[in-house]
């Protein structure tokens, strides 16, 4: 072999860096209980096996998506005053020796208690109460890692949850651009708004589901600039004669992209927040979009349970008329005497994102269930491309994107993760009315006649003419027969 220095090897530090190696492993012993699932089993179902939104033990510590899970191990760890843990000065956990032999006793493998539980009890100090105006949350991972840029904003952030992120900062100086122009159109000065905004911090923190890292001081500057930049939004879009030289609203692309990352679940300012300082400006106040269904149609029978109702077609094929819904509510879907009433559904470029978020939000944060389940029964509403077109042709969707065969695969992607109640659904009255409605042989003999026979006037005088010729024919015949 090449005797030069470059190909010389330094034999007693190899062995002595495989000797501290091997002094590093753990002994081997009979209490193994735990392992990893095999390489070659995973593979075949990486997410399968790997958890998404909790770690528990020490296999998946530490990974960056788990860690919003470790305040809640915090919280569910507090202290209780009376049962302090013993703290002598010298105390220490020492490493137990097991049956295969002795581990290493040097400094690094002991604990010191005081400081581990001064370091946990600090940690729970830093923790922001929970409070019941909670009501902004992040996606759950489980969730999120099916389609994770859905759910990340790319232009802009509103709220702390993704704020101070690099490739969001290019927003920042429209977001100060939108004060100079929101404070021109006040007298209120910038110290009142700052002011307001800081006597209501602890009540903006607890509507957050998580702790707020960031001190008052930018705390309380990141909500103004993002409510004021949401206000601007909103005023600049419903006046033309506001906007002026904007950048966003000369660019209808930036426009809608930036409409969409609105609405999205992680980012998101207390409404209240936005009605306060509305007023305060001396604006008029801000509109509020009620999607909830009336109370007086709210089935809550303990045994029901959300059935899929027939299909667009189906219904057809019955009898049903479908009528275009006259109440402002979006859920209100109303059935009585063979009418179906569907109140107006746009879908847009926004649709999917909006009904998505609303999902989630009502899954984490409502008691009731209502986009869940308007989600799910329009789903089986709308299963095939004819029956989007058939209420396409009644009025009931306005669709501005796809096609019918795209209205029909977005109910489909809707439903795909909706949580259903199998108690208490408001639409498993309809659904049952519906379903019972279709089985009556006399609706499906008179729909037949009507949609074949009578479905224009046309048709409707030639059958009324073989009616007549027919019953003719038959007196001519019965005559002929008595004279006989």
């Amino acid at each position: 072999m090449d005797k030069s220095e470059n190909s010389s090897i330094d034999i007693n530090s190899l062995a002595n860096c495989l000797r501290d190696e091997v002094k590093t492993l753990h002994p081997l012993s009979d209490d193994c209980c735990i392992y990893r699932v095999p390489q070659d089993i995973r593979m075949a179902n990486e997410s399968f096996y790997t958890p998404k939104l909790v770690s528990i033990g020490p296999l998946h510590h530490g990974r960056e998506e788990l860690k919003a899970m470790e305040e809640h191990k915090v919280r569910l760890c507090l202290l209780p005053p009376n049962h302090q843990l013993d703290t002598h000065k010298d105390s220490h956990l020492e490493a137990a020796p097991t049956t295969h032999g002795k581990m290493d006793k040097s400094e690094n493998s002991s604990i010191d208690i005081n400081s581990l539980a001064n370091c946990l009890r600090d940690e729970v100090k830093t923790l922001h109460p929970l409070s019941d105006d909670c009501c902004i949350y992040r996606v759950p991972q489980d969730i999120r890692m099916a389609n994770e840029s859905f759910y990340t904003p790319k232009l802009v952030s509103i709220g702390p949850l993704h704020h101070g992120r690099e490739e969001l900062k290019a927003m920042e100086e429209h977001k100060v651009r939108s004060l100079e122009h929101f404070l021109q159109q006040t007298q209120v000065s910038l110290e009142d708004f700052l002011i307001f905004i800081k006597n209501k911090e602890e009540k903006l923190r607890n509507c957050y589901a998580e702790t707020i890292a960031l001190e008052s001081r930018d705390f309380v500057k990141m909500i103004l600039l993002d409510a004021v930049f949401l206000i601007e939004v909103l005023r600049r879009y419903s006046n033309l004669e506001l906007r002026g030289v904007d950048r966003i609203f000369t660019k209808p692309h930036l426009l809608v992209n930036i409409r969409l990352e609105i609405l999205s679940l992680e980012n998101q300012l207390p409404l209240f927040i936005l009605e306060d300082l509305f007023k305060l400006a001396g604006f008029s106040s801000l509109n509020r979009l009620c999607l909830l269904p009336p109370n007086h149609q709210l089935d809550t029978h303990k045994d029901s349970h959300l059935e899929a109702a027939p299909s667009i077609t189906e219904l057809h094929q019955a009898g049903i008329k479908f009528k275009l819904g006259s109440a402002k509510h979006l859920l209100d879907i109303r059935f009585s005497k063979g009418t179906l009433e569907i109140p107006k559904l746009t879908i847009g470029v926004m649709a999917k994102h909006l009904f998505k978020n609303l999902q989630i939000f009502e899954r984490l944060h409502c008691d009731t269930n209502y986009v869940n389940e308007y989600v799910v029964f329009l789903n089986g509403l709308v299963n095939t491309s004819k029956d989007a077109e058939i209420l396409i042709q009644n009025g009931i969707i306005e669709n501005r994107t796809w096609d019918s065969e795209g209205v029909s695969t977005l109910f489909q992607q809707l439903s795909e993760n909706a949580i259903v109640r199998y108690y208490g659904s408001y639409y498993w009255g309809i659904a049952k009315d519906l379903k019972s409605y279709c089985k009556s042989p006399w609706h499906k003999w008179r729909a037949i006649l009507k949609q074949n026979y009578f479905n224009t006037p046309w048709a409707s005088i030639s059958v009324i003419a073989a009616a007549i010729i027919i019953i003719l024919t038959s007196v001519q015949t019965v005559c002929s027969v008595i004279a006989l």
